[in-house]
Order: structure tokens, then C-alpha cells, then sequence
């Protein structure tokens, strides 16, 4: 079921263990909480995978430098994302995005390559897709 997580109810177990410190040391709650409702929009029942990379493709986006440098004005751009701030999101929505901007940061499993910034939704699942890389639909 879809609740409404009050931003001062989010678990904050999500901790990242690693040496190279946190994931709130580099990106900050409200960032992954944008991200988490992006997700809950843009591929809310579909797979992890598939909200795995609905998550890297703003990521993606952060890291060229065709688009603005952060995940907020990536996300706060009009046209581009299914982002608003007063939608509802799950746990699992957060802890995709949570686990996605920890990969990013700290060189885990990417979902798709750098080149992959573009998606659209067929109603059942997404198509991601870069300027010079083929269509990819994960399951």
C-alpha cells in the first residue's frame, strides 16, 4: 500500500558501512527522498531493476555535463522527470534510490552506463536509452 512518509519518519537505518563515510555525507536526505518519489512515479510497482534505473538516469545526468550538477535541479526541471514534492513514497522506493546513490558514490553495481540519460514509459514498463546506446528494457 502507498503511505505518506513524513520526512522525519524515514528510517535512518540506512547507514552505508564504509570507510569512505556515509552517503549523507555527500548527498543529502531530502535528495534521496526526491528520488525515492521520483521512483515511486516513474516505476513505482515495476522492478528493482527497473527503478534502479530510473534512479541512474538522474545520476547520470549529475555526471554529464549537458545537465545541471545536482539530483535536485535534475529533478526540478521541468519536462524531464515525473518528480513532485508532495507525491507519496515507500520504504522500498527510498531504499532503491538510497542503494543506487550509495552504488554511485562508492563504485558499486551500476544499472546502466554513463550514456544512459532518456527514458519513456509504455504503461507497463520503461525503455532507458542514450544518445549513442541502444534501447534498453529491463525486465
Amino acid at each position: 500500500a502507498w503511505t505518506d512518509v513524513e520526512e522525519d519518519e524515514t528510517d535512518s537505518g540506512f547507514e552505508a558501512e564504509s570507510t569512505e563515510g556515509s552517503v549523507y555525507d555527500y548527498v543529502s536526505e531530502d535528495e534521496i527522498i526526491m528520488l525515492a518519489k521520483t521512483v515511486a512515479q516513474e516505476g513505482g510497482d515495476c522492478s528493482y531493476t527497473q527503478q534502479a534505473c530510473v534512479v541512474w538516469t538522474v545520476l547520470n545526468r549529475v555526471d554529464s555535463w549537458e545537465w545541471p550538477n545536482t539530483i535536485s535541479e535534475n529533478l526540478n526541471m521541468g519536462g524531464q522527470f515525473a518528480y513532485y514534492s508532495w507525491k507519496p513514497y515507500r520504504d522500498d522506493h527510498y531504499q532503491v534510490a538510497y542503494d543506487q546513490v550509495y552504488n554511485w558514490l562508492f563504485g558499486g553495481e551500476r544499472y546502466l552506463g554513463s550514456d544512459y540519460q532518456y527514458f519513456y514509459g509504455d504503461g507497463w514498463r520503461n525503455h532507458f536509452y542514450g544518445k549513442n546506446s541502444s534501447e534498453y528494457v529491463p525486465d
